[in-house]
């Protein structure tokens, strides 16, 4: 923040301003209530600020001051006052609600005054205790820096939602150039654009300020006009002499108001933030980033109270120093907002008579320095007998054993194995050492070659139930260290993504957060962070220990809170039969990766480059002048200020010139488009040409990608680390990059990939006759059916862009696009697109009653479900907004469809990796991409794996219209698809 001294008598809150600001900083993270689907980024930052406040403060008092609803003074004294105000954002008001309530619920004091302004309840309370103690106001207010003295100081916001920039009497004199005093007299000569106060036309901040510095207050300003150098000058002051006036009243902040001067002092003491209970209502209404930076707080005051107390040995650091690794890829970018879980966030059955679930961090180093937690570090041989008995009667117990890996690295194709964590019983865990060779403990601890035979023998014990977190890393970290995990019953972060998939809170920390209220350590405070960051291969292994049995001791507590909930929902089955046996598999194709030519790309990168330069060229020639087209400004000035093109939403620095406006203005001038493709070959080049070469394996030679179960709502894998389902397949420049994906030397690859599986399903469905008849009927073109219908033509007299506008009204349909996004995309009218639109659903009636009682499904219940079980929750479905209510519509007719889609294709890849298996092929399936499955075979087998995955993919599910596959061999992924 700044220098200012932290503390405070009174903590005076802009609410209205630190909502907005808060809106606005946060307004591009599409922050969520995921059981309302209202936008809640004004509340986060707005609470993110406050309560950075009040810790770094710790005011005694605090006033929570608003904006009062309705005229005020100022509109009485001025009918253009704020005249030119954009109206407040539908989705601010509704969040601007719950900031109060919260505020209220947390015991602070909301103010507001009918008639005046939030700015004169401020000056109020200013005035009146400022004489006795020290004052903070949180503004944004130009007006308020006339309340500051010794006594009073302001922070004004300045980058992000916790910075603030501190505004003294000393920092206006000298920034301005005006004593506070003279603030109103100052505003009165330079106006305010931002309240419409019209001040003197023509005099800016510089001349203002000189003209106080000359005369004092705005009536010896006017009494000497005269004497004013500048004849212009004087003239444009002596006429705006009665609005300067006017300004300078509609500007001077009112410091007398009877609800203030009456106020009962004791009304404004600060309640304690870091209380139990208001600590619980942030956790209870989701904002758990809130939750956790107070409990931090609370922790380390409890710590400092009792520091006499306090164990010096044995017990793990202060809540504040116990983060979370991030080893592991993680499942997506976080939410800064989500709620808990829907089932209460219960302890499981303490089968080992600790604490089930551990309520705050100070009961749980109380719990590990009793010895209730028993986490164990395994070093040599004696130690591990020992482990394994003790081991060996937890599972005849419990039937169950989580297992994590420690390793240096977050990609599992790279790690090398630091250590295992095993725990059967809740509270119990033993973390294996087995550093690399060579590494600074490498001397003591196991061999890993030394372990593979009992832990083989553990894990193969009848009914065992083997869970993780992630489990695919260290499936995978351990298979390539020669073990593999046998069976795998139960991935806590698949759980969690199957109970709730639009909430990206699955890896550990926000769980055990989430269901466990537990603040989990983190990597940082084992391998430290920036410079000093190292991997868990240099740590001290008992520095290791605690951390890796939290891993194992998390996880099947987690186990223990999600599988209940999992059976409650009616998911076990798309859990156990679909999503848990496809870890192996897609760990198989993970490690068996994908070959690439790295001299095509090589000569394709030059080609490219060679592309983007000739397009410069020509955009430099046509413009008259250089210029860096990756300059946003010269971008700027080049479309808006030379070629004065139409321009569209503005930003901080300008007109923007992203992607979608100049996909807008496409065609309007030919430098339009030559821009445009330069970015497209630019990304291509940086994404995957020069990127993908740098990502062969040095031991494999070959690209090994990520396949993610828990990223996309719809239950559709995605690729990450490289993504390579994204490579655009319709263009000759996506073509061009699948032509380097090869086989490995002497194979070929094979690709079969659905055809029109979203129409299949939706004629399933809807059960339209229509529909069903032209998926079933030999030979029958379904484009061309919808075609004849949309054109009024016989199916024999369809063109070719008849039926590209066929198939774009189908699957536009299916997908709920409205009337204006078909209009964009076919290019018509509204009139033309609703037309369409119209003559489909009389076509196809199945289609619109399918999709009105999907809706009315969604409206009553909250969430959508697929074939096999899979739900959606449907938070917006009610929302007040009709824009987000359409769209959450369009996403309750979509996602059956989108669901049931992934779901299919996961049954044939489990199938079809089962058959491979038994028939011992050497062929390997290695890339999935949404409706497509990529293999790299042996000549010898290679009809055989087509047959196998042919049959199995079309015979994944029972649907009334037969599902149909296209396939083809080929020598590059392009001519193969």
């Amino acid at each position: 923040m700044s220098s200012v001294s932290r503390s405070a008598g009174l903590l005076i809150i802009d609410a209205h301003a630190m909502a907005y600001r808060a809106y606005y900083a946060l307004q591009g993270q599409n922050l969520t209530h995921p059981g309302t689907g209202q936008p809640v980024h004004a509340i986060f930052g707005f609470l993110r600020m406050f309560v950075k406040l009040l810790l770094d403060y710790q005011p005694e008092h605090c006033a929570v001051v608003w904006d009062a609803p309705g005229k005020t003074l100022r509109d009485d004294l001025y009918s253009e006052y704020k005249a030119t105000r954009k109206p407040m954002p539908d989705d601010l008001r509704p969040q601007i609600d719950e900031i109060k309530e919260l505020c209220q619920r947390a015991g602070f004091v909301n103010l507001q005054q009918s008639g005046y302004e939030a700015d004169d309840l401020i000056g109020a309370l200013a005035h009146r205790f400022g004489k006795k103690r020290r004052v903070l106001l949180i503004t944004g207010d130009k007006d308020c820096y006339q309340l500051l003295n010794d006594n009073v100081t302001m922070l004004r916001g300045a980058k992000g939602v916790t910075e603030f920039t501190e505004i003294t009497p000393q920092w206006v004199q000298q920034e301005i150039g005006v004593s506070v005093a003279q603030i109103p007299d100052y505003m009165g000569l330079v106006g305010d654009a931002s309240d419409n106060i019209p001040g003197v036309k023509g005099v800016g901040a510089k001349t203002a300020a000189k003209l106080l510095q000359a005369y004092p207050t705005l009536e010896e300003v006017y009494e000497h006009v005269t004497e004013v150098e500048s004849k212009s000058l004087q003239q444009k002051l002596s006429e705006a002499r009665d609005l300067a006036f006017l300004s300078r009243d509609l500007a001077t902040i009112r410091t007398s108001i009877a609800q203030i001067d009456e106020l009962d002092e004791a009304k404004l003491a600060t309640p304690d933030i870091t209380a139990a209970e208001r600590i619980q209502l942030f956790r209870q209404e989701g904002y758990n980033a809130i939750y956790l930076e107070l409990r931090k707080a609370a922790d380390r005051r409890a710590a400092s109270a009792n520091a006499a107390a306090a164990p010096t040995t044995g017990a793990p650091a202060a809540a504040g120093a116990r983060p979370r690794k991030s080893k592991k890829k993680p499942d997506a970018e976080g939410g800064l907002f989500d709620p808990p879980p829907a089932a209460e966030v219960a302890a499981t059955e303490d089968l080992a008579g600790a604490p089930a679930a551990l309520d705050s961090f100070s009961d749980f180093a109380s719990a590990h320095a009793a010895g209730a937690l028993r986490y164990q570090l395994v070093s040599d041989s004696a130690q591990w007998q020992r482990c394994l008995t003790e081991l060996q009667t937890a599972i005849e117990q419990s039937g169950i054993l989580a297992i994590d890996t420690e390793t240096d690295s977050a990609d599992p194709m790279r790690a090398r194995l630091v250590g295992i964590s095993l725990s059967a019983l809740p509270g119990q865990a033993w973390y294996i050492n087995a550093p690399p060779a060579g590494t600074p403990f490498a001397s003591q601890g196991l061999k890993p070659e030394d372990l593979w035979k009992d832990l083989g023998r553990l894990l193969s014990a009848p009914g065992l139930r083997i869970v993780g977190q992630n489990i695919k890393y260290d499936y995978i970290v351990l298979k390539r260290h020669g073990f593999t995990i046998p069976g795998i019953s139960f991935d806590t972060m698949i759980a969690s993504y199957l109970l709730n998939p639009n909430v990206r809170r699955n890896n550990m920390d926000d769980l055990a957060l989430d269901q466990l209220a537990y603040n989990t350590i983190k990597y940082e405070d084992i391998a430290g962070s920036g410079r000093n960051k190292i991997t868990l291969d240099q740590a001290p292994p008992e520095k290791v220990a605690d951390y890796a049995c939290e891993d194992a001791d998390i996880t099947l507590r987690l186990h223990h809170c999600l599988a209940p909930q999992i059976d409650s929902k009616g998911l076990r089955p798309v859990n156990e039969q679909i999503e848990t046996p496809l870890i192996p598999v897609l760990a198989s194709m993970e490690m068996t990766g994908v070959a690439i030519d790295p001299q095509y790309f090589a000569q394709l990168a030059k080609e490219y480059h060679r592309e983007i330069a000739a397009l410069e060229k020509r955009i430099f020639k046509e413009a008259g002048y250089q210029l860096n087209l990756n300059s946003t400004r010269e971008l700027q000035k080049l479309l808006f200020e030379d070629l004065k093109l139409p321009h569209g939403k503005k930003t901080k620095t300008g007109f923007s010139t992203d992607q979608s406006v100049l996909e807008e203005l496409s065609g309007v001038h030919p430098m339009v488009d030559w821009i445009l493709d330069r970015r497209k070959l630019a990304k291509l080049l940086g994404t995957y040409i020069e990127a993908l070469p740098e990502q062969i394996h040095p031991q494999t030679g070959r690209i090994h990608t990520s396949f993610n179960q828990t990223i996309a709502a719809t239950g559709r894998l995605s690729s990450v680390d490289p993504n390579l389902q994204n490579i655009p397949i319709r263009e000759e420049a996506g073509r061009a990059i699948r032509r380097g994906f090869v086989p490995a030397r002497g194979n070929r690859l094979l690709s079969l990939d659905y055809s029109q599986i979203e129409l299949r399903i939706m004629a399933h469905y809807s059960e339209d006759p229509s529909l069903i008849e032209a998926f079933t009927k030999k030979d029958l073109d379904v484009h061309a059916r919808t075609a004849a219908s949309l054109f009024d033509v016989a199916e024999r007299d369809v063109t070719a862009d008849m039926r590209a506008r066929a198939k774009a009204v189908n699957f536009s349909i299916i997908y709920g696009v409205t009337e204006f996004g078909l209009s964009r995309n076919l290019g018509v009218a509204r009139e033309e697109a609703r037309g369409y639109i119209d003559r489909f659903f009389e076509q196809y009636p199945g289609v619109r009653r399918y999709m009105d009682e999907t809706v009315a499904f969604a409206e009553k219940h909250g969430y959508v479900q697929t074939l096999s079980g899979r739900i959606r929750q449907i938070p917006e479905i009610q929302s007040s907004n009709r824009f987000r209510r359409e769209g959450a519509a369009r996403t309750a007719i979509n996602t059956p469809i989108q669901g049931a889609s992934a779901d299919i294709i996961k049954m044939a890849m489990l199938q079809i990796h089962e058959d491979m298996r038994k028939a011992g092929v050497q062929s390997r399936m290695i890339l999935q991409v949404h409706d497509e499955l990529l293999f790299d075979v042996t000549p010898d087998e290679a009809e055989m794996i087509r047959d196998i995955a042919l049959q199995r993919m079309e015979r994944a599910a029972e649907l009334r219209t037969p599902l149909r596959v296209d396939w083809k061999f080929g020598d590059n992924w392009d001519e193969a698809h």
